[in-house]
């Protein structure tokens, strides 16, 4: 623990150091070109040095662990630098604050108070040598919190567009005032360029985040591969088979998707995108994806399997009407797992049989569950207001018929024929339908 802790201040320590002469060399740079005196020139060495310790001072305070952090090290240097860089730049144009991409960076890719502390290093840098107003400092102030507060909106692409409009709208409402309420002074090209910078800083974060997010997929997608190899050479098949670890082997793809243990999290970009799309829609796919679960749980079926296949059977429905196909490309771009892919394809019968139990569960589970809320709506429309013990009753027997009618229509058609469900696995499953709260 000891040595963890000590490499984790390195860490911090190795960060600080090249920073702080990151800034003495910028400095001394600006200096020389300006013809500032060497005493204004320490002054302002002395100021980066002290909003360098704030940020240090939280890193470690809050044990931000920056050496689990994909890049960190690489992004916050570069992110510095670029940031102090293009400050110096545009020193002498107020209204010009491209400087704050690499504190918006920061929230996006790590952390959002990060990204505060220093975005705020980066107001009061650039409002130091370029000599701003107390106004744009406190312009500048409120916009980079704003931004930096939407960061996480900043990363997805269906969520760009309301960004850019929110930041624009304060920006816009915030020049009206500074500029005593008259409108034809705040339409001026000095507002334009603010206005386009902000919009510059934002498509930067999205550009960035894609790529940051694509690389470390990959590095994880390889560490994951290399770490069940690892096991497979230490381990007999027997030893894996009485320990599910074959299970693991088949959640890896070979072409470097995806683990199933990644696309289950919630915040996958998939389903981020799925529930900003329709919150109705991804609902029932998370509850389709948790009774899967479940019934697998019930046959020993791969329940990791089920409920992912469950969470993106409809993902298709994103792009088109024909979700099948749309699903299976959506599947491909995305790199999930083949078990998912088959899924997509293999719960609608128009397409293919199931040709595994986790597939026919999935194909079950949302057969039902989609009778059941047709058969609800209908009662919902016959029996509005009511809430007698009876019709409750006649509820649960309808749900009881839904079960048993989807079962048999399923087995009539041969659609499980091609899964692998055994006769004692089919009756466990109704029976678990049967009896699901």
């Amino acid at each position: 623990m000891r040595n963890i802790i000590s490499k984790i201040g390195l860490s911090i320590k190795s960060v600080w150091v090249i920073l702080g002469l990151l800034s003495a060399v910028m400095m001394v740079a600006l200096g020389y070109l300006e013809g500032t005196t060497p005493i204004d020139i320490l002054k302002l060495c002395i100021l980066i040095l002290v909003l360098l310790s704030i940020t240090v001072f939280y890193v470690h305070s809050f044990n931000l662990k920056i050496d689990e952090l994909p890049y960190f090290k690489n992004f916050i240097i570069a992110c510095y630098f670029i940031s102090f860089l293009i400050a110096m730049l545009t020193r002498n144009n107020d209204e010009v604050h491209l400087w704050m991409v690499g504190g918006i960076i920061m929230a996006a890719l790590f952390d959002m108070h990060l990204g505060l502390i220093f975005t705020y290093n980066l107001i009061f840098f650039a409002s130091f040598i370029g000599k701003i107003s107390i106004d744009i400092i406190v312009y500048l102030l409120i916009i980079g919190t704003l931004m930096c507060l939407l960061s996480s909106y900043m990363k997805k692409v269906n969520t760009l567009g309301i960004t850019v409009i929110i930041v624009l709208s304060v920006q816009v409402t915030l020049l009206f005032i500074m500029n005593n309420f008259m409108l034809w002074d705040t339409i001026n090209i000095d507002a334009v360029y603010s206005l386009l910078s902000s919009v510059g800083v934002i498509g930067i974060t999205y550009s960035v985040h894609y790529f940051y997010y694509k690389w470390t997929a990959e590095k994880k997608n390889k560490e994951g591969l290399d770490e069940i190899a690892v096991t497979l050479e230490v381990t007999d098949n027997e030893d894996l088979a009485d320990k599910g670890l074959n299970r693991v082997v088949q959640l890896t793809d070979q072409d470097g998707n995806h683990t199933l243990e990644e696309v289950l999290q919630l915040d996958f970009p998939l389903l981020e995108r799925l529930k900003d799309y329709s919150d109705k829609l991804y609902s029932q796919s998370i509850q389709i994806g948790e009774i899967s679960a479940g019934a697998a749980k019930s046959i020993d079926a791969n329940e990791a399997i089920a409920k992912a296949g469950g969470y993106y059977h409809q993902i298709g429905r994103l792009e088109g009407k024909k979700y099948v196909e749309e699903g299976i490309k959506l599947a491909e771009a995305y790199h999930l797992p083949q078990v998912i892919s088959d899924i997509i394809r293999q719960h609608n019968m128009n397409y293919e049989k199931p040709q595994s139990p986790e597939a026919a569960i999935v194909m079950l589970t949302l057969s039902i569950m989609s009778m059941k809320e047709y058969i609800i709506q209908l009662d919902n429309k016959a029996f509005e207001n009511s809430a007698t013990e009876k019709s409750v009753q006649g509820e649960r027997i309808s749900f009881d018929k839904i079960v048993n009618n989807v079962f048999q229509m399923r087995l009539t058609k041969g659609s499980l024929d091609q899964s692998g469900l055994s006769v004692k696995e089919y009756n466990i499953l109704k029976d678990f339908y049967l009896h699901m709260e």
